[in-house]
């Protein structure tokens, strides 16, 4: 019974996922998982009232932010190396030359 629910909730995931989730996922400390949230303006969502309510974060937020965070990295490391891209055009010049001569072109 056990094992056709998980694969039930595998196919239709929930809309919502929780701090501990997020820490699993993000592999870092639940409080971590709070702060990230709050500057990254994840709308938190309280299912109780209380000091220990359950809270939960619309799971489309996150997956938007963790694209955003993608994106912005790979921008960051093509702005902060640009002479990798040099390096790279100059090993394909150097590849091409090396194969024409090769050929005996």
């Amino acid at each position: 019974m056990a094992r056709q629910q998980k694969s039930v909730r595998l196919l239709h995931p929930s809309p919502f996922i929780s701090p501990r989730e997020l820490a699993e996922r993000w592999q870092c400390a639940r409080s971590s998982v709070d702060r990230i949230a709050t500057r990254a303006s994840l709308r938190r969502i309280c299912l109780s009232e209380g000091r220990n309510s359950m809270v939960r974060y619309l799971r489309e937020e996150v997956e938007s932010y963790e694209m955003r965070c993608l994106s912005e990295q790979g921008r960051a490391v093509q702005r902060a190396h640009p002479a990798l891209e040099d390096l790279a055009k100059t090993l394909r010049d150097l590849l091409r030359r090396f194969c024409r001569r090769e050929k005996g072109v």
